[in-house]
């Protein structure tokens, strides 16, 4: 009986230190600091990276690596064995959309499709897991009907989400009302929204996206700048930082609290799109002047996984050309 009891308090021992080492990554990919994911990964042993939890930690670090097909690969066959973990379905379904957004256009809806199903079934196996309700809610909303997109289902949807946050489902509506085309709704959702919170930093930043849709510059920085004061997480003001930066850069208004924005970002831990930011807060540079800080920056730039980032940097450096 005591060596059982001891063998048991071993294996307690042990199991607590693997979930320990297993949330390491999981804090590290939360943070988005990949290098930290990818080294507190590699202490795992075979056994623990080749357990199910284990290996859709690989997909995750896959996924933040833009090794999208990897973290494809890997989860699918995954699902076979074991399509009633909500988890594994949300992030089978995260690979699937990303690899649409990628594919050609052969394959983009077949992709497609995966993710919708699989996002769908883990709101159907859990409907307070948010993040599945989230990403379930943002398909219908900005995908294509051609491509399953269905904006009467995404209202059904935040429907669901506002019984369990009411502030971040005003989001989701105003979201759906801009995609529908509908500024007078987007505007009277946001009223109603910040009547009932007038402190939600998630609200006072959908409002500063409104006024990006309208291009009025000045009402965007002052809505950021109310949101950053109720932001209460770092990925909310990193978000906030982000468009503030890019609004400025898309504009060429209120430059210099774009430039502050994004080298306020760029200075926290594991910036958010930290590629993006750098590309934005070098259009800012050479807006100003700054060709030489600019070229710095644009050479830290890492755009080998995104077509889209290298075209733009291409025709950011034709125009520092032109102006040389």
């Amino acid at each position: 009986m005591v060596k059982l009891a001891t063998g048991l308090v071993i294996f307690g021992m042990f199991s607590a230190t693997v979930m320990a080492a297993q949330e390491d990554v999981n804090k590290a990919l939360k943070q988005h600091n990949i290098k930290g994911a990818l080294q507190a990964f590699s202490q795992l042993s075979g056994d623990e990276q080749s357990s199910l939890k284990g290996q859709i930690l690989q997909a995750r670090l896959y996924f933040a690596q833009d090794k999208t097909e990897q973290a494809y690969d890997l989860l699918e066959p995954l699902l076979k064995q074991h399509g009633d973990l909500v988890e594994l379905q949300f992030r089978f379904g995260q690979s699937a959309v990303v690899m649409a957004q990628k594919a050609s256009i052969f394959s983009k809806l077949g992709y497609a499709k995966e993710g919708r199903k699989a996002w769908e079934k883990a709101v159907k196996l859990d409907s307070t897991y948010l993040p599945a309700l989230d990403a379930i809610i943002g398909f219908h909303t900005g995908a294509p009907s051609i491509a399953g997109g269905d904006k009467d289902k995404a209202l059904q949807y935040i429907k669901t989400l506002k019984q369990l946050n009411p502030e971040l489902a005003y989001g989701k509506l105003i979201s759906l009302h801009r995609a529908m085309e509908k500024p007078e709704l987007a505007s009277s959702s946001l009223a109603q929204g910040l009547k009932e919170f007038p402190s939600s930093s998630e609200l006072l930043f959908v409002q500063g996206m409104l006024h990006i849709d309208n291009e009025q510059w000045s009402a965007v920085h002052q809505s950021f700048k109310a949101a950053m004061i109720h932001a209460t997480t770092d990925e909310q003001r990193q978000r906030i930082l982000y468009q503030s930066g890019k609004a400025s850069a898309k504009s060429g208004v209120e430059v210099d609290a774009g430039v502050k924005a994004l080298e306020q970002l760029l200075a926290m831990p594991y910036p958010y799109k930290l590629n993006w930011a750098k590309y934005r807060l070098a259009q800012l540079y050479v807006h100003d002047g700054k060709i030489a800080q600019a070229k710095a920056l644009m050479s830290q730039i890492d755009d080998e996984n995104n077509d889209e980032l290298e075209d733009r940097l291409t025709s950011l450096k034709r125009k520092i050309k032109k102006l040389s």
